[in-house]
């Protein structure tokens, strides 16, 4: 089910089709692995590719060549843009998948092109003044929410965790002995060991000793703080733990959670650590992923500017 339809019923999807992606997607889980809506992704563009082939009749794969996947990708019009170059880039990795396993032509997949070229933008970090009052509020935190939300918000402003990672984080997770905690990513699959900081494990200990409800059974790290107090389930919990810090503040609020964790890698970069080490502490299977944050760091930009001095320039009027 993708949005509500059914893609059995949606799509004429023949025997060796849907063994051919059920192979397939085992590879992609093995090799990297993808959560839920990753995998729902490349099912809707696989199936509606293999039902685009059917309606034209190519009953072998070995019989599809670069104008099928063009006029495939072409015939998107009835998905948006963004969604159009999900479906196109997902359909290229499977073709490249085929390629190695020698089931297509190496150069097949170069015809599956994005719509548009990627839109790079500027990384949004916080600021002094904000991170200034998260460690205001974490020295004046007392009540149970309030070391809830100052762990939670740590975690990710100091480790670099993700939202859907603290909230299922587990107190075995935790190493009191070696400062580490230890987790599988829900969105990539990777594990990690990670230290923490003395701050972090100061208010992780706060709110497990004193904020924590100590009656649950329950293995989460951090609970619903109504009965039957179970561990948290929505990652949307960690936004308004955010928020909670800046309610009564006159500043602008943080955008969404992540940028605790964009946050974290800029400090990184800034603290000169290579791309490979900021890489293995967020957990990214490829240092590509790490040259947005490259952005952020305006002491080293400053270095690559190129001077003026020597060269020559006229204005309209030779001025």
């Amino acid at each position: 089910m993708i949005g509500g339809i059914n893609l059995n019923t949606k799509y004429n999807i023949l025997e060796w089709q849907e063994q051919l992606y059920e192979k397939y997607i085992v590879f992609r889980k093995k090799s990297n692995t993808c959560k839920a809506s990753t995998e729902r992704t490349i099912r809707a563009a696989i199936y509606s590719f293999f039902d685009y082939v059917n309606k034209r009749e190519i009953e072998d794969i070995s019989a599809i060549d670069a104008m099928v996947l063009k006029d495939w990708s072409i015939n998107l019009t009835h998905l948006k843009v963004r969604v159009r170059n999900l479906y196109v880039s997902q359909l290229r990795i499977f073709f490249e998948y085929l390629s190695e396993e020698n089931i297509v032509s190496p150069s097949l997949p170069i015809a599956l092109m994005y719509r548009h070229a990627p839109i790079t933008t500027v990384v949004e970090i916080l600021d002094k003044e904000q991170i200034s009052i998260i460690n205001n509020y974490r020295t004046k935190a007392s009540t149970p929410m309030e070391l809830r939300d100052i762990a939670i918000v740590l975690l990710g402003l100091r480790m670099g965790m993700r939202s859907g990672d603290i909230c299922k984080l587990k107190l075995t997770d935790i190493s009191w002995k070696d400062c580490t905690i230890s987790f599988e990513q829900e969105k990539t699959g990777v594990f990690v060991t990670l230290p923490f900081p003395t701050d972090v494990g100061n208010s992780l200990y706060q709110y497990i000793t004193q904020g924590r409800p100590q009656n649950s059974k329950n293995e989460q790290v951090f609970l619903s703080h109504k009965p039957p107090y179970e561990g948290i389930k929505e990652k949307g919990i960690a936004i308004r733990s955010i928020k909670h810090i800046f309610l009564n503040e006159n500043i602008e609020m943080p955008k969404g959670f992540h940028i605790t964790r964009r946050t974290f890698a800029s400090k990184m970069l800034c603290a000169g650590n290579s791309v490979d080490i900021i890489a293995t502490a967020l957990g990214h299977s490829s240092i590509h992923n790490v040259s947005s944050y490259l952005s952020t760091d305006d002491k080293n930009l400053q270095l690559c500017a190129i001077s003026c001095n020597n060269i020559k320039y006229k204005g309209v009027f030779n001025l």
